[in-house]
Formats: C-alpha cells, structure tokens, sequence
C-alpha cells in the first residue's frame, strides 16, 4: 500500500485521534482533581467523550494494523 493510499484510508487519521482523545480524557481527571472552573456536568461530559472516543479509536487502530 502506498503512502497516498494509506492517508486516505480513515484509520490512518485515527492514529491522530487516539491522542487526542487520551489527552481530553487527562485534561477531565485534571479539572476533576483541581476542581477548576467548569460545571462538574461539562467535566464529566468531556471524560465521557475522551474516554469513549478513546476506546473506538484504539479498537479502529487495533483491528485495522493489528488484527
């Protein structure tokens, strides 16, 4: 498979997203620790997402270069 044909592939992006997910997911467990300006509703909104987009990207990644 070529490069080109890779980067049209949409798992490839899923490499970047799997980042960025962990890191939504991090910046949650911080707010909640630090107790920091949002509602704890927003807080919980952002983990729930981090971690579920978290979790699809990384079985996408998984299946796709592993499995």
């Amino acid at each position: 498979m070529t490069f080109k044909e890779l980067i049209l592939r949409p798992e490839f992006w899923d490499l970047f997203g799997l980042p960025i997910f962990i890191l939504i997911t991090g910046l949650s467990f911080w707010m909640l620790k630090y107790k920091r300006v949002p509602p704890k509703w927003v807080i919980l909104g952002v983990m729930t997402i981090g971690i579920l987009g978290a979790i699809v990207d990384g079985f996408m990644i998984y299946f796709q270069w592993f499995g």
